[in-house]
């Protein structure tokens, strides 16, 4: 299944999109920031790091 988020922002990419993501969803961002976009779609994946001691990585 896929999923829709509108702002790719650190928030939508850190938080939300990783949600999203363990639940078994294809996660597709939406953005008017054209940079933000280009670097995403130039990217296979990205890093999640959870703040605070001992948070868990994941790509």
């Amino acid at each position: 299944m896929k999923a829709v988020h509108f702002g790719a922002g650190n928030i939508g990419r850190g938080f939300v999109g990783l949600l999203l993501r363990q639940g078994g969803y294809e996660v597709v961002f939406s953005d008017v920031a054209d940079a933000l976009v280009d670097a995403i779609n130039a990217a296979d994946s990205y890093t999640v790091h959870e703040a605070g001691p001992g948070g868990p990585i994941t790509s």
